[in-house]
């Protein structure tokens, strides 16, 4: 029950006590003071009452310290877990101040910098949850590709995100093959490279060679004059037949003759027009830019071939003129003719 909190105290001027005399010997106290307030009686009961609240107070203030106890054993223990070792005995104001020392976070990573699904703090103290993709042990293919010839090297971008040391990004055959520009016709004939089967017959150039075995370096084209003349580009070679007049074939491209002597020309059945008595009568001539470099007057066998001398002339780079032309014996015109394989720069 609510305990009487308006008691008030007898107001008089002077206490007075009659005693009255009983039958029995005895006095019975009379109280003759006059009040000018009558005081509120205090017995008992309100002592009673007045304990039993006392008592209970008792007991909530044990419940009281052990729940502020156990209440700052758990604050201390939150504390140490923020790295800042805090005893529960700790006073509320050393608890306040080691609060003051727990740092929120640190560093400067964004949610794309940490694996998605992983949470994290930085310099702001927030969370934050991260989302770059977890892509382990990838098996699969870039997002782009290309070919780095300056450098010698072939690139690959890969899909963003983090991978272990088991992940592995594909390159097709295909795109290798487009990227570094392998075709059937560079590939020799029924070679297998990246999944392409070659084609290529023909030969591979040095680079002084001009013509080889229907390589044409230079451009070579024909032209001929005269009556009967013929001068064709076959499948390995060049088959020429000056008749009466000249076969020639002429390069597209400039040659350059800096530090070479001699122009040789190779092949099989030729048969070059002579005659030794008609001097400056000459079955081969070559020219660059239209100057004449050189010039060669059979003599003997040249089934296999011939070399012309090329040394003494100032013309050495421009477009080259290979000139063969019949020559006339006793009036009668002799014709130049042969397959022609190789021609090339020594």
């Amino acid at each position: 029950m609510a305990l009487k909190t308006d008691f008030v105290d007898a107001l008089f001027e002077q206490k007075k006590i009659r005693l009255n005399e009983n039958e029995d010997g005895t006095v019975t106290p009379v109280d003759e003071t006059e009040y000018t307030r009558q005081g509120d009686k205090f017995g008992a009961e309100h002592i009673n009452a007045t304990n039993e609240a006392v008592n209970g107070l008792s007991k909530d203030m044990v419940s009281l310290k052990n729940s502020v106890s156990d209440g700052k054993a758990q604050v201390a223990a939150a504390i140490t877990a923020k790295r800042v070792p805090t005893a529960a005995t700790a006073t509320f104001g050393e608890m306040a101040d080691n609060i003051g020392k727990i740092i929120l976070g640190s560093g400067n990573a964004a949610p794309s910098d940490v694996l998605a699904g992983k949470t994290f703090t930085n310099n702001d103290g927030k969370e934050y949850t991260g989302t770059m993709p977890n892509r382990g042990d990838y098996w699969g293919w870039g997002n782009s590709k290309g070919n780095d010839a300056g450098s010698q090297r072939m690139w690959v971008k890969i899909p963003q995100g983090y991978y272990n040391e088991n992940a592995n990004v594909l390159l097709s055959w295909a795109d290798i093959r487009n990227m570094a520009g392998i075709t059937p016709e560079k590939v020799k004939k029924n070679e297998w490279i990246l999944g392409i089967q070659g084609n290529f017959e023909g030969w591979v150039p040095a680079p002084q060679d001009l013509y080889y075995n229907g390589v044409n370096s230079v451009g070579f084209t024909p032209s001929v004059s005269g009556a009967n003349a013929r001068c064709e580009f076959q499948a390995q070679q060049i088959y020429f037949n000056s008749g009466t007049g000249s076969s020639s074939i002429t390069s597209s491209a400039e040659v350059d003759i800096t530090g070479c002597s001699y122009l040789v020309i190779s092949g099989h059945d030729i048969s070059l027009a002579k005659n030794d008595s008609v001097l400056n009568s000459y079955a081969v001539d070559v020219k660059i830019n239209g100057t004449q470099i050189g010039t060669y007057l059979p003599s003997g066998d040249h089934a296999g071939g011939f070399r012309v001398n090329i040394s003494s002339q100032a013309a050495r780079r421009g477009v080259m003129q290979i000139n063969i032309r019949s020559i006339k014996n006793n009036s009668i015109a002799a014709s130049s003719k042969g397959y022609i394989t190789k021609i090339s720069l020594e």
